[in-house]
């Protein structure tokens, strides 16, 4: 239902060309659009988290003889549907009973502006399951943060899934940053955990930008 096969967009030609050059030749470059007037092959400028996600993607196909670039439209579906499953475990997190997220989730993936985006080749679906896991991730430190060992190895996830929001879109990065500080301000559960939730969220914000400038 959610597989289209097909760009409707310029947009969508410029990653499907990156992640199909980088997984083949090794370049980040978009030289199939070189006729482009607007993009003229060129992919500077431009985050490269999901064309290399996708570029991983790519490769696993390969070895197959099938159209390769129409297996790239399977990846934001199967995103979406991740996300989907993902708010399943977000409510449990958050106290809400298991029927709450077993509604919530089909209304997200069939109800939402999230279905028409799984049938596109553009990063929004990406960018969802990377906010919505970050905030699995840092849910699970606030309610295991006694277990040091597990709690440091999420930590570091969700440090990870915070610098592939940057390098998937900078300003999504700010978002996850700002849920993390102000989620126990919002919700009754976690309010006890409000110093520790904006001292998290600075530590983050810090190992983000320190990997940002490294990386740029």
């Amino acid at each position: 239902l959610s597989f289209s096969g097909g760009p409707i967009s310029d947009d969508e030609e410029l990653y499907a060309s990156a992640a199909r050059n980088l997984a083949v030749i090794g370049s980040l470059n978009a030289g199939q659009l070189s006729g482009n007037a607007r993009l003229a092959g060129s992919y500077h400028g431009v985050e490269p988290a999901f064309p290399a996600l996708a570029s991983l993607w790519y490769r696993l196909f390969l070895p197959l003889q099938l159209g390769h670039l129409q297996t790239l439209y399977l990846l934001p579906a199967l995103c979406t549907a991740l996300s989907a499953a993902l708010l399943v475990i977000i409510a449990h997190q958050l106290g809400y009973p298991n029927l709450v997220g077993a509604i919530g989730s089909p209304f997200y993936a069939f109800s939402s502006i999230a279905w028409p985006y799984a049938k596109t080749l553009l990063r929004e679906p990406l960018i969802a399951l990377l906010l919505l896991s970050s905030l699995s991730a840092y849910l699970w430190i606030l309610r295991e943060g006694r277990r040091v060992r597990g709690s440091l190895l999420i930590a570091v996830l969700l440090a990870v899934l915070l610098i592939l929001l940057a390098l998937t879109r900078v300003a999504m990065a700010a978002v996850g940053l700002a849920v993390v500080a102000a989620l126990p301000f919002l919700h009754p559960a976690l309010r006890e955990d409000k110093g520790r939730s904006v001292l998290f969220a600075l530590t983050c914000a810090i190992l983000v930008l320190g990997a940002g400038a490294i990386l740029g």
